[in-house]
């Protein structure tokens, strides 16, 4: 039997997470599962050597409806340049804000704005402010975009432009001691961008160590 295998991204600070199966109903449901993270005492996740983030092949169970992404759904310094993608934009987030999350196990969508300049090149920028109303629990969450019917290249274009931006790991906060842990009604967090790192990541990792 083939056995299925997904590739997991996460920040280094937050290796958590759940599953979910299908019911006969049509409904979902969460169940706790004990995923590996090391085999004779070595670790089966390989971390970036500078950023916040550790990737891992992951042994799914065959109950689970997961499907994955290519790593080309990642953005790129070219990608972005060819849709004009700018601070101001919209971005959404999958996470679990204070832990919660809806009937099944899912998680809580949330939309935010990118908020920092500038956002390429990537591997220099390594990261942005991402502005939105989210909590503790969000970590790890994917920050991506969609875009239909985009204006840029001062041309309308007609159809969908999407990506993966990255993960959101890190809450700013004032730095003056009287509003450091007010509740402003929004967080900055930065986005972990990911096409670089992941790539430096993918090639490290040995399916053999599961």
């Amino acid at each position: 039997m083939l056995r299925q295998y997904r590739t997991i991204y996460t920040p280094a600070h937050s290796p958590e997470g759940q599953l979910r199966r299908k019911n006969a109903d049509g409904t979902y449901a969460a169940f706790g599962y004990q995923l590996p993270i090391r085999k004779d005492g070595s670790p089966l996740y390989v971390r970036h050597a500078t950023a916040d983030v550790v990737a891992m092949y992951a042994d799914i169970p065959d109950e689970v409806p997961m499907t994955g992404l290519s790593p080309d759904s990642l953005v790129t310094n070219q990608s972005l340049d060819e849709i004009d993608f700018h601070p101001g934009d919209e971005a959404q987030i999958l996470g679990f804000p204070a832990m919660v999350s809806t009937d099944g196990g899912f998680p809580f969508l949330r939309t935010g704005r990118i908020a920092s300049y500038p956002l390429t090149p990537m591997a220099v920028v390594k990261q942005w402010a991402f502005d939105a109303h989210i909590f503790n629990g969000n970590s790890g969450g994917p920050v991506y975009f969609t875009s239909v019917n985009r204006f840029f290249k001062n041309t309308p274009h007609f159809g969908v432009a999407r990506g993966i931006l990255g993960l959101v790991t890190q809450e700013r906060h004032s730095l003056f001691p009287e509003f450091a842990n007010r509740d402003w009604g929004f967080m900055a967090y930065e986005t972990l961008l990911l096409s670089d790192k992941a790539t430096v990541l993918l090639k490290r990792i040995d399916v053999g160590k599961i």
